[in-house]
């Protein structure tokens, strides 16, 4: 999962009160659409989709997807507008979650499929915890941080 998705968690509350001028109220609001969106999408994509559709082409397609994404943020005028592209980046990023252990099943020997899957969730973990550490450090000279 790309530590970019980890910039978004203490950036994009700042980005609404300031460049869209939502209320507090509404940063909740924003979060729990992508995490809900996450949510409903897994059933849809654990064992159906990837099992007809193939592992690999749903990654990729979901992986591209999940990155364009990140550029539309920047283009939301209303704060509708966010909750929607919030959704989609939920989908998106349910999607990468749910199918990247069985792609690195089939990519890594079975002889290290443990270590492969170390290494992925440690990734993921790694990418969590300093994420928002470098979007602070990168975002302190703009104005940006509280």
């Amino acid at each position: 999962m790309p530590i970019a998705f980890n910039f978004l968690i203490p950036t994009l509350p700042i980005y609404l009160e300031i460049i869209l001028v939502v209320s507090t109220g509404y940063f909740v609001l924003a979060l729990a659409a992508y995490i809900i969106a996450a949510l409903l999408v897994s059933p849809l994509i654990g064992g159906v989709a990837v099992d007809r559709k193939g592992r690999k082409m749903i990654y990729l397609i979901s992986f591209l997807l999940f990155s364009l994404i990140y550029s539309v943020y920047v283009t939301a005028s209303t704060f509708a507008i966010m909750l929607a592209i919030s959704v989609v980046h939920g989908f998106t990023r349910d999607v990468l979650t749910t199918v990247n252990s069985p792609v690195v099943m089939d990519i890594v020997p079975q002889v290290h499929r443990g270590e492969g899957l170390g290494v992925l969730n440690l990734s993921m973990t790694i990418a969590m915890a300093v994420g928002p550490i470098i979007v602070m450090r990168l975002t302190a000279n703009k104005g940006l941080d509280s």
